[in-house]
């Protein structure tokens, strides 16, 4: 019987993965209701993320506000450390990233690398992340296994729009 239980508990949680994938806030909602963990980790193609992760990485808005008011924990990492944070902040989600820090996100989160979410967006260009998340107070001098800051990740790819706002903060 407790293998039974453990399945169904996985299928619900696959079917939240899936769910969250697709954006589907219909079945977001029915997976939960059907008693889907908010914060399952289990689905080992998706390197442990959580659905949390997923809505921040592909940038699904309402699926992410329906995991956080069924109770996703914002702090829950991957495994290298990366919280929905990170994600949302390397994707260039603003919306996404403003929602997360809304909800108690902790805004300098290191990853096994020590990456910030500002290093993230910095090394990907996303300006207008990098400039709410140095408006909320990002450690903009915070540094990487590599010894490198956010504006150091923004010369090395040239993202002279990200320079220029990292230099205003620094």
């Amino acid at each position: 019987m407790a293998s039974k239980s453990s399945r169904g508990s996985s299928k619900t949680g696959d079917d939240l993965v899936t769910a969250t994938l697709a954006g589907d806030l219909d079945k977001i909602q029915k997976a939960l209701k059907k008693g889907a963990d908010v914060n399952y980790n289990k689905y080992k193609k998706l390197k442990q993320e959580t659905p949390l992760h997923i809505a921040a990485r592909i940038g699904h808005t309402e699926a992410l506000q329906t995991l956080l008011m069924s109770g996703a924990d914002v702090e829950l990492t991957d495994e290298n450390k990366q919280t929905p944070l990170h994600n949302s902040s390397r994707e260039g989600h603003l919306d996404i990233v403003q929602t997360l820090l809304l909800s108690g996100a902790n805004i300098d989160a290191l990853t096994t690398s020590n990456w910030t979410p500002l290093h993230h967006a910095s090394s990907n260009g996303r300006e207008k992340v990098a400039e709410l998340l140095c408006q909320y107070g990002a450690d903009v001098k915070a540094l990487t296994s590599d010894n490198k800051t956010a504006l150091d990740l923004a010369k090395d790819n040239n993202h002279r729009d990200v320079e220029r706002i990292l230099t205003q903060f620094n």
